[in-house]
């Protein structure tokens, strides 16, 4: 899941974007839905406003929003439930992201999964602020993204550093729809290549086994934590 800005700055002070789902940058647009929403807010200058839309709303997110300075707009999924069809899916899924977990199964594994999306809105090109940690799981840019050919991201999960972890660089404009793999270093930290105009999208994952206590709250084996951040460079 991803938030794919229509325009990636405000036009009279609006805001559209749509929640997508799918692979590789290629999704389904979803409407918006209460039942399936667990936080919808905005940043900017470091204050928190919530949002609010309306169930069915489309695109998922048109928001007025007032300031004109640089901000993020944050979504967090509620949790949801997955049972894989083959084991072998669900190794797929750990190679993929190369997510230390044993293969060793005794049966088809289920999984809850949550999404934290976030999104750039970039009204003035030359400003950055560093950001604060607002999501349980979170892309962080420790530079301007936009001006600069490099984008260094710090990701944390849990208040820590998510170090030595693969991480995922989707990108795309009229031209090009690619992917790119980065591993962070001992800080959590990598530097991404964004030199070529486009939308870009960082994604991350965590897996986790659960207790006996949260099996049953859960009912499934493992929860998923996915994370993240879209930016566009014109």
């Amino acid at each position: 899941m991803w938030i794919e800005p229509e325009k990636s700055n405000l036009n009279q002070n609006l805001f559209k974007a749509h929640i997508k789902v799918g692979q590789n940058f290629i999704g389904e647009n979803y409407p918006f839905l209460n039942s399936e929403t667990e936080e919808f807010f905005y940043i900017s200058d470091q204050k928190k406003t919530e949002l609010t839309q309306r169930d069915g709303d489309y695109p998922a997110i048109n928001q007025n929003l007032q300031s004109q300075d640089n901000g993020k707009i944050y979504y967090v999924s509620k949790p949801e439930k997955l049972t894989y069809e083959t084991k072998e899916k669900f190794f797929n899924f750990i190679d993929e992201y190369e997510l230390p977990h044993s293969k060793k199964l005794n049966k088809i594994p289920t999984e809850t999964y949550i999404r934290y999306c976030k999104t750039l809105i970039q009204n003035k090109r030359e400003e950055f602020k560093s950001d604060k940690q607002y999501l349980k799981f979170e892309i962080i840019n420790l530079n301007n993204p936009i001006k600069y050919n490099e984008s260094i991201i710090k990701v944390l999960f849990d208040s820590h550093d998510f170090k030595n972890r693969k991480i995922k660089v989707f990108f795309k404009n009229e031209n090009t729809n690619s992917v790119k793999d980065y591993i962070t270093n001992s800080s959590g930290e990598a530097k991404i290549d964004t030199s070529q105009k486009g939308l870009y999208l960082i994604s991350a994952v965590e897996l986790k086994n659960l207790n006996y206590i949260k099996k049953t709250y859960y009912n499934t084996d493992y929860i998923s934590y996915w994370a993240s951040f879209t930016f566009r460079k014109y």
